[in-house]
């Protein structure tokens, strides 16, 4: 199946109600994509990401908003299947019975833990990690949801990025370096519009064996994503980049 009819798929099918924040506002709309190279396959990091998913996700239901995820790994605009698509809708007390929609939304909320932790069991074989082929993933999904609330980004990873378009650990921490190399995306047309886009990292600079990288190696690649989510019209604070999450939003 293609990922334009998986798409249509999602925005289609996966709300049981209408999703709608407090005063019929719009609910928040929530990308959320899973590292699963083998530098994140270590128990501690996986249960990290698992807790974290399952933080963000108790946010979006109670706020009647939709959460999807899927996995960054060597390709993930090929690989990609959304397996995560959650719209949690409001409850109408005057047409629907509250034990109705307290059961569905618990169903829902039972299966996208599932399918995260389907998931975190994964370990692509494949060296190299292609972040910035899911953020152009994500971007599709965020444009599938035009009349969503605030847009979300969660990454789960360590982001480090080794793929055949794109190496930050060899891009360094010189402004000017990271400035040519995000140029250089930008005019072949490969950098994503999230323009509006709320990001957050959690994982960055943990891997394999509970490692932590050299400061200065973590810094470098932090203020890479930073300059390149910034260009491509996101934003990502200091306070959102890190090994952990303390809260959300």
């Amino acid at each position: 199946m293609s990922l334009t009819l998986v798409l249509f798929a999602l925005t289609g099918c996966s709300a049981v109600r209408a999703a709608t924040g407090g005063d019929d506002e719009p609910g928040p709309l929530v990308v959320v994509l899973f590292d699963v190279s083998r530098s994140t396959d270590d128990p501690d990091v996986r249960a990290r990401y698992l807790t974290t998913f399952e933080m963000v996700l108790d946010h979006v239901a109670s706020t009647h908003g939709t959460v999807v995820g899927d996995v960054i790994d060597d390709d993930p605009l090929a690989h990609s299947t959304f397996p995560i698509s959650a719209t949690f809708g409001s409850c109408d007390p005057l047409t629907e019975n509250r034990l109705v929609c307290d059961a569905d939304t618990a169903h829902m909320r039972a299966a996208s833990v599932a399918a995260a932790r389907d998931i975190l069991a994964r370990v692509t074989g494949a060296a190299g990690t292609d972040i910035h082929d899911g953020l152009l993933l994500a971007e599709r999904v965020f444009d599938a949801y035009p009349e969503a609330g605030p847009h979300s980004l969660l990454l789960l990873s360590d982001m480090v990025e080794r793929s055949p378009l794109l190496n930050v650990a060899r891009v360094g921490a010189d402004d000017e370096a990271i400035a040519s190399t995000i140029d250089g995306l930008a005019a072949e047309g490969l950098l994503p519009n999230l323009r509006g886009v709320q990001a957050y990292v959690v994982g960055a600079g943990v891997s394999r064996g509970g490692t932590d990288m050299p400061a200065d190696r973590f810094l470098a690649i932090q203020r890479f994503w930073q300059t390149y989510l910034s260009r491509a019209g996101a934003d990502l604070p200091p306070e959102r980049y890190g090994a952990a999450l303390v809260r959300f939003p």
